[in-house]
């Protein structure tokens, strides 16, 4: 989804969240956890905003998930690596999977466009930004939890 300058009020994140989850589900029914992410993107055809996500999927075999999820993304010429399916060795990722933007690199690269994307922002509820799928977000005990969940 790219959004060119000036049209960056027609983002909606809910909506784009709702038809990730139905393209997503050719690949199965597994555990998805991940957000939305807002860049700003310089490529052959311009440059424009573009919402994407990083996702973290479990599974038991990683070449049968990439060739699932290439299929439902596969690649084009404004979308040269639709798909990128890496190991987790950690939870250090969870910081950057959430984070929205990359504020500095937008400062840098895109600051004449910044107060129409901030009013995108103000507009978007944070747990708006979040996907998942199979997952329930409790409170427990002073803290938050996530609990495998699937609706019969």
């Amino acid at each position: 989804m790219m959004y060119a300058p000036g049209n960056m009020d027609e983002i909606d994140i809910k909506k784009a969240n709702r038809c990730l989850k139905d393209v997503m589900k050719p690949v199965g029914k597994r555990l998805m956890l991940g957000s939305a992410d807002l860049g700003w993107e310089t490529r052959r055809r311009g440059k424009y905003l573009q919402v994407h996500w990083h996702l973290a999927m479990w599974t038991r075999d990683r070449k049968k998930l990439r060739l699932k999820l290439r299929k439902v993304f596969p690649r084009t010429r404004k979308n040269e690596k639709p798909v990128q399916v890496k190991m987790v060795y950690d939870h250090g990722f969870l910081g950057y999977m959430n984070k929205a933007i990359k504020l500095p690199d937008l400062l840098r690269t895109n600051r004449k466009h910044l107060p129409e994307l901030l009013l995108v922002l103000d507009r978007t509820e944070p747990m708006d930004l979040m996907v998942s799928r199979g997952l329930r977000l409790t409170a427990q005990f002073g803290r938050f939890a996530l609990r495998a969940h699937w609706p019969s």
